[in-house]
């Protein structure tokens, strides 16, 4: 798995270093936001989603915790999107704040 890989690259192995929780909402969309709940229950480091509605999921279940998500359509246009990278510009000293 590409995932798995990476992190390997980057010098964590599961089961020596980090651990990966799995969640799947086999496609019981009303169960996503109790499966994150959970991860976030459990102090996880980062979420990652997949496609579709994990992702929205995903961010509205915390806003301390990161949110990676995979997709394959534009990840700019969703409106839960749109108001991370805001907060991100006007953040003082990133990159993009003037």
């Amino acid at each position: 798995m590409a995932f798995r890989q990476g992190l390997k690259e980057m010098g964590y192995v599961e089961g020596q270093n980090v651990a990966i929780e799995f969640r799947w909402g086999n496609s019981q969309y009303d169960h996503l936001p109790e499966l994150a709940a959970d991860l976030v229950r459990r102090r996880v480091a980062v979420l990652v989603a997949g496609d579709g509605p994990s992702s929205p999921v995903a961010k509205a279940a915390t806003a301390a915790i990161p949110v990676i998500f995979n997709t394959a359509s534009n990840p700019v246009a969703p409106a839960w999107s749109q108001a991370s990278i805001a907060l991100e510009r006007m953040s003082p000293g990133s990159p993009s704040s003037v």
